[in-house]
């Protein structure tokens, strides 16, 4: 999470919505202060007035980057999981949703929540697709739309093939499964079912 009290702004990283790269922008251009952990999300009383941002990312595009991502946090990451293995991790992930079931041991136990819950849970009054960056970045209120400093780019450690979803996820089940579990984002943020790309508004 990244604060600025003197902006009156917090910038919620939601996992795999370009949050590293908007912690780095914030703290370089707008007095940004990290606070907590890389994803957290219970917003500190004495900044809950202020605006409470966040990027959300096409969610079937979003669990494709997750699926194949390595953390840059460990050396010696463990080989990606064969996609025939996602339904089986859907279902792990299906109570984790809403934040109520949580990864042990995890910094930030609820991480497995959808985007619609992050945003719930920690307050959101203002969203940003990620599908529009960076013009999508004059929505904040303490941006001059005429001055906007470059987004870094931070390349990840990963695998990912080209595709999408429905050429990644072949099973019987994956995305009837997926839909259980991030239905509600596609209904929150305007994406469609069936739909890889950004939101229809």
């Amino acid at each position: 999470m990244i604060i600025s009290h003197a902006l009156e702004y917090v910038y919620i990283g939601i996992p795999r919505t370009a949050s590293k790269s908007m912690n780095r922008w914030l703290m370089d251009h707008y007095q940004g202060e990290w606070h907590d952990y890389h994803h957290s999300w219970r917003v500190p009383e004495e900044a809950a007035a202020y605006t409470i941002f966040t990027i959300v990312r096409n969610p079937y595009e979003r669990m494709v980057s997750g699926w194949f991502m390595l953390p840059w946090s460990d050396p010696n990451p463990p080989p990606v999981e064969p996609t025939e293995h996602f339904a089986e991790l859907m279902r792990q992930n299906i109570p984790m949703k809403d934040g109520t079931a949580v990864t042990a041991g995890h910094n930030v136990p609820e991480a497995g929540m959808n985007q619609a819950n992050f945003c719930r849970r920690a307050g959101v009054n203002l969203v940003l697709h990620f599908e529009e960056l960076p013009a999508c970045l004059t929505k904040l209120p303490f941006v001059d739309p005429d001055n906007i400093p470059p987004l870094p780019h931070k390349e990840e450690r990963g695998t990912r093939p080209s595709g999408n979803f429905f050429s990644v996820f072949t099973g019987p089940e994956d995305e009837a499964l997926f839909w259980e579990y991030a239905g509600e984002d596609f209904e929150a943020f305007g994406y469609q079912r069936y739909d890889t790309g950004g939101p229809k508004r």
